[in-house]
C-alpha cells in the first residue's frame, strides 16, 4: 500500500493527533521504544486523556510523569485518572509557556507549524544534551531522529538537522 493510500484512510483526528488516546499497549512499546527509565523526567505535552503519565509513572517508574493539557476539562479527567500516584501529575496550561528544563524525555506530537517551530527553539534552548523527545509518525521539521522505528521516532539533543527533505529520509 502506497503511503498516500494510508494517510488518506486515517481520520482527520489521528492525522492532526486531536483527542487520539493511543491505545496502553501502544504507549508501553513506545516507552520501550524510548528506553524509558527510572532516572527520567517525562512530559508528554498536550496528554490529553491517554494513559501515558500513569504508565510512565507506576510501570516504568520515572522519577517524574509530568502531562501538559492547555483543555481544561481534559485536564481534569487525566489528574483524575492519576490520583494518587507520588510521582504523576497533569498541568492545565500551554505547553508553549509551561517550564520543560527538567524533562529529559518529552512526547510531542502537533502538527500546527507555528507551535512546532515555537516548541523547536525551546527544545534547543531548554533541553539539556541527552534530552530524548519522541514523535508520532515523522521527526519534527529537518532534525534527523537518533532511532526510528515508524510510527515512533526519537530526536537527542544536541539534534542534528538534514539540509532537505531527502537528506533527512535517508539519514
Amino acid at each position: 500500500m502506497k503511503i498516500e493510500h494510508f494517510l488518506s484512510s486515517l481520520p482527520q483526528s489521528v492525522l492532526k493527533g486531536d483527542d487520539v488516546s493511543l491505545p496502553d499497549n501502544v504507549i508501553r512499546k513506545l516507552f520501550r521504544f524510548a528506553r524509558l527509565r527510572s532516572t527520567d523526567v517525562f512530559y508528554h505535552l498536550g496528554c490529553g486523556t491517554n494513559n501515558t503519565i500513569r504508565i510512565a509513572a507506576q510501570e516504568f517508574e520515572v522519577k517524574k510523569s509530568v502531562g501538559i493539557e492547555i483543555r481544561k476539562s481534559l485536564a481534569t479527567k487525566a489528574r483524575n485518572n492519576i490520583a494518587g500516584i507520588a510521582n504523576a501529575q497533569i498541568t492545565n496550561q500551554d505547553i508553549r509557556k509551561v517550564r520543560i528544563t527538567d524533562a529529559s524525555v518529552l512526547l510531542f506530537w502537533f502538527t500546527n507549524p507555528r507551535i512546532i517551530g515555537q516548541m523547536i527553539k525551546r527544545f534547543e534552548i531548554e533541553l539539556s544534551d541527552g534530552a530524548r523527545v519522541i514523535t508520532l509518525w515523522s521527526p519534527l521539521e529537518l532534525m534527523v531522529p537518533t532511532r526510528a522505528e515508524f510510527p515512533f521516532f526519537i530526536c537527542k539533543k544536541p539534534f542534528n538537522y538534514a539540509e532537505n527533505l531527502s537528506e533527512q529520509i535517508k539519514a
